[in-house]
């Protein structure tokens, strides 16, 4: 079991599927691990390029992109714990409804600060696996309320708490009256509701207070060398696509895990149906890092500029900035809960992980080799 997924093999579903995929990422896997060995041996980027003010890229992300970010975070959080206090004191639709609203807001913030979730400050209070840790053990879930005994923040506790937990409570009953119910009959599914509301405002505020101590000296590091603040943030962004868009908003549900067996199951928010919007907030996160605060003259997108990156010779941070809006269009265009999608439209489900998985190329090989930049996570599922 990892923090962010339980995988569990389940017999194939489609042997064509799987072993077209299974081609493909072999070969993809292939490409990268060989482009990612040159760049691990040429020369470092930045010394060709000494002139460019990346402090000025820094301070453009921590200033005005990944400070505000966290403060939104925090501030929904608040607001969703407040609604679900309001809820508890007053058991009705409208307080469920204003809850359920809550909890996608502070979900939508989170998906903006999830590219700079892997270094200090989010990495030290364990953000992503703290609120966003799924698919839920809801058999823990329906555990720890029966016992009324849990720790949370503990890493046996992890599938069962943060923002899919809350959904799980709010909505995974056959109607509200169910959900009211089942609140009105168990002072302790009560007390475990406001318990994880709690836990992820106090996570939330917790890393929005210390970005603004840390801040200071992220704008300071201002190499391009693994502990380099660019180097971290680029680590950080391609892991977030690679790890928890690509596969685990889509890949794993889609079946990519488990040889063309698709898990549906395994969306981001299966109850609420807000996969779709969670998916299209995580792509937006994205593109906002790479592209830079409104107005700005100094982002990542103009570093790749200045030192004349291209992709089949077209500028590089086109085709990036390009690709993530055919990837937002196409999530738009789904019609339909994600997790029906991707059973039900098979084929588009197909282009679109094959889509995501060419943005690793841009991401992961072009752009960081462009920068003098070296991957240093390990991607263990394989590409």
């Amino acid at each position: 079991m990892t923090h962010q997924h339980r995988f569990w093999g389940i017999g194939i579903l489609s042997l064509s599927r799987s072993m077209r995929r299974a081609r493909t990422n072999t070969l993809t896997s292939i490409v990268l691990l060989l482009l990612l060995a040159i760049i691990g041996c040429s020369t470092d980027g930045a010394n060709k390029h000494p002139d460019y003010d990346r402090s000025s890229v820094l301070a453009d992300q921590a200033n005005n992109i990944i400070g505000p970010n966290f403060t939104v975070l925090a501030t929904s959080c608040e607001s969703l714990d407040n609604s679900i206090n309001t809820l508890i004191a007053d058991l009705s639709l409208p307080h469920l409804e204003d809850a359920r609203n809550a909890l996608l807001n502070a979900r939508t913030a989170f998906q903006k600060c999830t590219p700079y979730s892997s270094f200090e400050p989010s990495n030290s209070y364990a953000l992503r696996n703290e609120l966003n840790t799924f698919p839920s053990d809801t058999a823990l879930i329906e555990q720890n309320i029966a016992s009324g005994e849990y720790a949370l923040g503990r890493v046996s506790t992890l599938d069962a708490q943060g923002f899919p937990a809350i959904e799980y409570l709010l909505w995974s009953a056959n109607s509200d009256d169910d959900i009211l119910n089942a609140l009105t009959n168990d002072s302790n599914r009560r007390d475990y509701l406001t318990a994880l509301s709690a836990r992820c405002q106090e996570i939330a505020s917790a890393v929005s207070n210390e970005w603004i101590a840390y801040s200071t000296m992220y704008v300071q590091q201002d190499g391009t060398d693994v502990g380099s603040s660019l180097g971290m943030v680029v680590n950080s962004l391609n892991l977030d696509f690679e790890k928890f868009i690509r596969d685990g908003k889509v890949g794993i549900p889609l079946g990519i895990r488990s040889l063309g067996n698709p898990l549906p199951g395994h969306v981001e928010a299966p109850y609420s149906g807000n996969s779709k919007a969670l998916l299209m907030a995580s792509l937006e996160g994205l593109l906002q890092l790479i592209e830079g605060s409104e107005g700005s003259s100094y982002s990542l997108r103009t570093y790749m500029n200045h030192v004349g990156a291209q992709h089949s010779g077209t500028e590089l941070s086109g085709v990036i900035r390009n690709h993530i809006n055919d990837l937002i269009n196409q999530v738009n265009a789904i019609d339909r809960p994600l997790e029906a999608w991707l059973v039900e439209e098979a084929g588009a489900a197909d282009q679109l992980y094959t889509d995501l998985q060419q943005l690793v190329v841009y991401l992961k090989v072009d752009m960081t080799s462009s920068l003098g930049i070296l991957i240093s996570y390990q991607d263990t599922d394989g590409d």
